[in-house]
């Protein structure tokens, strides 16, 4: 970077951004994604899920899995770990995880307190007015999960109370019954339509997912989006040639206070901070509430950070790479780089334990089902183009080799130059002349 370089870059700055224009250009044509992408996201937007309620969700993973010859494993927690082993692995090659979870805010019953009274369990935030009223939801009476998968599940007292499938129940919010110690609404009570067993899982009553022109809406895209996202990872990753090991793992309860993700950190890098666990790439892939600079439409985004704090500035420049070289070669992808600090994900956790965390995401219309502009419950919505991008910029980071070690130590280098070949400016300013 020379000086009439470094006097662009700060021109700019008052202009207009070259991003932008070309992001307006781009939109103009969009990404359509295969069907059996769009069809994995539907089958999972279906399932019911709740915070640690998973397990519908967690079986089709599963079997998505299995069916696939992939290894699989699911942790003391519950977390679902997919391995993709190459043939011919390069072993001297970072290992990256790609992370999503599987629960989204929702109910679990607790016990019927009459003919048509259940009290219910609700985890999540959500505002405290529009309880009331509201319809949900509850699957009750399926099979239990140690049933249907033997396997899956290695503590049997878990396994033995998770359902899979069921009946439907409608019900509707009658009262707030308690509340949490951050304020958030705890427990509920509701009329329903007919028994509904302990433990049943309820959400928000809105219907089937749809995706009508460009959109995605689903009661529950948050975070199921993101699982989709790694299910057509993996499928992608079968289907063509690696030599980086990937891992994509499942969490659960994120939205109950990130449960899931820091028992994998505690169990998987606690004790190993001395033997290079720490170079592992970690990227949470989410969903991420809309900002005024990052509409719906506008592209997967490379989040350098969210509420809670900043990830990892290599990991972060090193997606940006992979993202830029996909604007290169295709005229239906864009992207952006942008701190989204609507919430806190899960990259937070994992830059707690590894320092070596990313995120991608999209942008979430109607967070955590509410529609700002009604004021009222909704489906959650995406852009179908963004996700199908977001997919495309996963498997470009699977297939880049090379990360983008030592950005600092390259500017480093750069501030040191540039102050080597200026340094009689300190002592001669009136005589500088033009800087070039």
């Amino acid at each position: 970077m020379d000086g009439r370089e470094l006097n662009r870059l700060r021109t700019q700055d008052f202009g207009p951004d070259e991003r932008a224009v070309s992001l307006s250009q781009r939109l103009r044509q969009r990404f359509h994604p295969p069907t059996r992408w769009l069809r994995f996201a539907q089958e999972l937007m279906r399932l019911p899920t709740a915070p640690f309620h998973e397990q519908n969700v967690m079986l089709w993973v599963w079997q998505f899995a299995k069916n696939r010859g992939l290894p699989v494993r699911c942790d003391e927690a519950g977390n679902i770990v997919v391995e993709f082993v190459p043939e011919k692995p390069d072993q001297s090659l970072k290992r990256l995880m790609f992370t999503a979870h599987m629960d989204h805010i929702g109910f679990w019953a607790v016990e019927q307190k009459g003919e048509d009274l259940l009290r219910a369990h609700w985890m999540g935030r959500y505002p405290e007015e529009l309880f009331v009223g509201s319809r949900v939801v509850f699957w009750t009476g399926g099979k239990g999960l140690d049933q249907i998968e033997p396997g899956l599940m290695n503590d049997e007292g878990v396994s033995r109370r998770l359902r899979i499938g069921g009946r439907r129940v409608t019900a509707v919010v009658e009262r707030v019954v308690s509340f949490n110690a951050a304020g958030d609404v705890a427990e509920v009570d509701l009329r329903v339509e007919g028994a509904v067993e302990p433990g049943s899982i309820g959400m928000w009553d809105l219907g089937e997912p749809i995706t009508l022109n460009g959109r995605m809406s689903a009661p529950a895209v948050d975070d199921l989006a993101g699982v989709a996202a790694l299910v057509c990872l993996m499928d992608s990753l079968k289907r063509g040639e690696l030599r980086r090991p990937v891992t994509c793992l499942f969490t659960r309860c994120e939205e109950g206070g990130f449960f899931g993700a820091i028992r994998y950190c505690r169990e998987n890098f606690d004790d190993h901070k001395d033997e290079g666990a720490l170079t592992d790439l970690v990227v949470s892939v989410e969903t991420s509430k809309a900002l005024p600079l990052t509409p719906l439409g506008s592209g997967p985004i490379v989040r350098v950070g969210d509420r809670s704090g900043i990830f990892d500035p290599e990991v972060c420049a090193w997606a940006e790479q992979c993202a830029a070289g996909l604007c290169e070669q295709h005229k239906d992808f864009t992207f952006q780089r942008r701190l989204m600090d609507g919430g806190t994900c899960e990259s937070s956790v994992f830059q707690a334990w590894t320092g070596k965390a990313g995120a991608v995401c999209i942008p979430l219309g109607n967070y955590h089902n509410y529609n700002r502009e009604t004021g009222k419950l909704d489906s959650e919505v995406i852009d179908v183009s963004d996700w199908g991008n977001l997919v495309r910029l996963m498997i470009s980071m699977t297939e880049r080799i090379e990360t983008s070690g030592g950005i600092y130590e390259q500017f480093r280098g750069w501030c040191e130059r540039w102050e080597d070949e200026h340094r009689r400016l300190y002592r001669e300013p009136d005589r500088a002349g033009p800087v070039d």
